[in-house]
C-alpha cells in the first residue's frame, strides 16, 4: 500500500505598536488517500502594561484559534499485531485559548491563568476484537466526537532567588465523549 502526504505551511507575524501581535497561518496537507484540507490558525495578543520595573512588571493577554486534522497512521488503517481499519476518517480539531500572563516583582514572579475549549470530531481510539489479532474485525474506530474544555493555572520563579527557579502548574479539564461510535 502506498499513500503520499505532502503538507505546506505559511505564516505571517504582524506587530502592531510594538506592544500588540496578530499571527495568522495555514497547514495544507494533501493526502493521497483522503484529499487535501487546509488547517488555519490565528493567535492575537499584547501588552496591556509592557515590561517594566515595579511591583507588576508586566501584564500580557493572548488568544488563538484554529483548526487541525491528523490522518489516521498506516498501523491504524492496515494493522500489524492488530486488525487494522482501513475504513478510518481522519481527526479533526478545533481549538481556543484565551488567557492573561503578569509578571511581578521587577519580573521576578510570573502568573498565568488559561482557558481552553477543544472540540474533536473521528478522534481513532483502539479497541480489543474478540479474537484481537487477525480475526478480521478492526480494532481501531472512529470515536465521533468529544469536546475537553478547562482552565490552567500557572505561577513560577522565573528569576532564581539563591539560584532557585520554581514553578507550579495546575489544569482543570472537563471532557465529555458526545457520541462513541461513528
Amino acid at each position: 500500500f502506498l499513500i503520499e502526504n505532502h503538507a505546506y505551511f505559511a505564516q505571517q507575524q504582524f506587530t502592531i505598536a510594538d506592544d500588540w501581535f496578530v499571527t495568522a497561518g495555514a497547514r495544507i496537507d494533501d493526502n493521497s488517500r483522503f484529499g487535501t484540507e487546509v488547517s488555519p490558525k490565528l493567535s492575537v495578543g499584547g501588552y496591556p502594561v509592557p515590561f517594566s520595573t515595579g511591583p507588576v512588571s508586566s501584564v500580557k493577554v493572548f488568544a488563538t484559534i484554529g483548526r487541525g486534522i491528523k490522518n489516521p497512521t498506516f498501523g491504524e488503517l492496515f494493522g500489524g499485531f492488530v486488525d487494522g481499519n482501513p475504513n478510518l476518517n481522519p481527526e479533526r480539531a478545533r481549538t481556543i485559548d484565551i488567557g492573561a500572563e503578569v509578571t511581578f516583582d521587577d519580573q521576578r514572579w510570573l502568573t498565568r491563568v488559561t482557558y481552553f475549549d477543544n472540540n474533536y470530531e473521528d478522534q481513532v481510539a483502539f479497541q480489543f476484537s474478540p479474537g484481537f489479532g487477525g480475526d478480521g474485525i478492526p480494532d481501531f474506530l472512529n470515536i465521533a466526537g468529544s469536546q475537553a474544555n478547562g482552565v490552567e493555572l500557572e505561577v513560577g520563579l522565573q528569576r532564581p532567588i539563591g539560584g532557585v527557579t520554581a514553578s507550579a502548574t495546575y489544569a482543570l479539564v472537563d471532557t465529555e465523549v458526545g457520541a462513541t461510535v461513528s
